[in-house]
């Protein structure tokens, strides 16, 4: 009898997936890319997806890697978790070689106010926290690269508005700035306003910018403080790209030119006091020894860990519903946050439930995935092993097998005393995966009808896809 477990290799930091993804390649004869070899590593060892992989456009030899950043779940593999916040990578290089950008210091903990005021350091530098999108800006190889902490490229970042990318946002506020350096006729206007900004820079040091912007409102509106369509871009990290340290901005070197800086307190008491009397603060940052955290109120909190601010209302419904959390339901979502949100009708004019619509098409994906489970998994909880019928799993499609494998090492981990049940394979689609890997595998059973699916639920599972096709 063969029982084998997953043929994970262990990964502690970021040096050893470095080492194992030139490896996997070399054992795959160069033909797979770098981003690939890293994804299919992070697959094996059940990282992905609280770790992600991004390509970069034209040059095969780059990635990056970003995290999840709200996760809890990643005390097993925590120092490569925590050096991947966000990563470019360069496989062109020697081992060692390899960093061309860590920002692995510059995401915040974030605390509860009433936490940070019980240990509370009066030596704590503590500045306004700010509602907006991290820009991040470097040289490399002669070539200034303009992303964000969890995209490549800035131009084909966007999320609050539904078109509008950060490039085009980022772009607009380099207009206001230099607008008077530029022929702005020119057609490669864009790219001389780039060049103009990076022309302030040192090719040196690695940056991050904060675009706040009125098309990029999240939780926070800066009218106020800011003015009508407000656009600008707040100066908040230099770092050295060959030592990796901090560089002190406390001069701040681009305010001349119009870019913009976080106010800082005089001390943390002030700083708390300024965040309880004023509705209109994101939150405050605090450093203490070279660690980062960010304090907001109850209220802000609160918005960030039921709102993900989508602009696609059933993003956001999802989202809720894979929280799980019995005191906070989709319903209590519309009431709070979906002022917009417009109800669906059945032809017979009758409205479409969103939390019908999508219970039912996870029960549809748990029971398929269970049923394919149960048929190709046996499992020993003697020996805490399984075993896999290799050729019934080989018949099954990728994304099929990428969760199955998921669910295996699920059962070995987790519900290790008995063969694991339906409940718990929905519990894994709702904790373990994100919206991005529902969507596929929603899109999947609406386009592959292999699977005996009642049209009732089958008419829920394309309901949801077609809603979610602009994610």
């Amino acid at each position: 009898m063969d029982m084998s477990d997953d043929d994970n290799t262990n990964i502690k930091n970021i040096t050893d997936l470095i080492a194992l993804t030139y490896n996997y390649n070399n054992n795959n004869n160069g033909k797979v890319k770098y981003s690939d070899c890293i994804l299919n590593l992070l697959k094996k060892n059940h990282y992905y997806p609280l770790l992600k992989v991004k390509k970069f456009k034209n040059n095969d030899n780059l990635v990056l890697i970003h995290n999840t950043y709200k996760r809890n779940n990643t005390e097993k593999f925590q120092e490569l978790y925590d050096q991947c916040r966000s990563v470019v990578l360069d496989f062109s290089k020697s081992i060692g070689d390899n960093v061309v950008v860590s920002y692995a210091n510059s995401i915040p903990e974030r605390l509860l106010i009433n936490d940070y005021i019980s240990g509370i350091d009066i030596n704590d530098k503590c500045c306004i926290s700010l509602d907006g999108t991290m820009i991040t800006v470097y040289n490399y190889n002669g070539v200034w690269y303009f992303g964000t902490t969890s995209c490549p490229d800035v131009n084909s970042s966007k999320f609050s508005h539904p078109t509008k990318k950060h490039g085009d946002m980022f772009n607009e506020v380099l207009y206001e700035l230099f607008k008077n350096n530029v022929n702005v006729e020119d057609p490669n206007v864009i790219t001389n306003l780039r060049f103009v900004f990076t022309s302030l820079l040192n090719p040196l040091y690695s940056y991050i910018f904060i675009l706040v912007h009125h098309e990029n409102k999240h939780i926070i509106d800066y009218t106020n403080e800011l003015g009508e369509n407000y656009k600008c871009l707040f100066h908040i990290n230099t770092k050295n790209r060959i030592t990796l340290i901090d560089e002190n901005i406390d001069e701040q070197p681009y305010k001349n030119f119009g870019i913009k800086y976080l106010y800082n307190f005089e001390n943390p008491n002030d700083a708390v006091i300024y965040l309880q009397n004023n509705i209109n603060c994101y939150g405050i940052i605090a450093s203490r020894n070279n660690k980062l955290y960010k304090i907001s109120s109850d209220a802000i909190l609160h918005r960030e860990e039921f709102d993900p601010c989508n602009p696609n209302i059933w993003y956001n419904f999802m989202y809720i519903y894979m929280l799980n959390n019995p005191n906070y339901n989709i319903n209590n979502y519309i009431t709070n946050y979906g002022k917009d949100y417009t109800p669906l009708f059945n032809t017979d004019c009758t409205i479409l439930d969103p939390t019908y619509i999508i219970h039912t098409s996870f029960n549809i994906i748990k029971d398929v995935l269970y049923n394919l489970y149960i048929s190709s998994t046996k499992y020993y909880p003697k020996y805490k092993r399984f075993k896999t019928n290799l050729d019934l799993d080989k018949t099954f499609n990728p994304t099929i097998r990428f969760h199955l494998a998921q669910l295996r090492h699920q059962q070995t981990t987790i519900y290790v005393k008995r063969f694991l049940n339906s409940n718990n394979i929905l519990n894994y689609l709702c904790q373990s995966n994100n919206i991005k890997n529902i969507k596929i595998l929603i899109n999947y059973f609406v386009n592959n009808r292999i699977f005996d699916i009642p049209d009732k639920n089958l008419f829920c599972l394309n309901i949801l896809n077609n809603l979610l096709i602009n994610i």
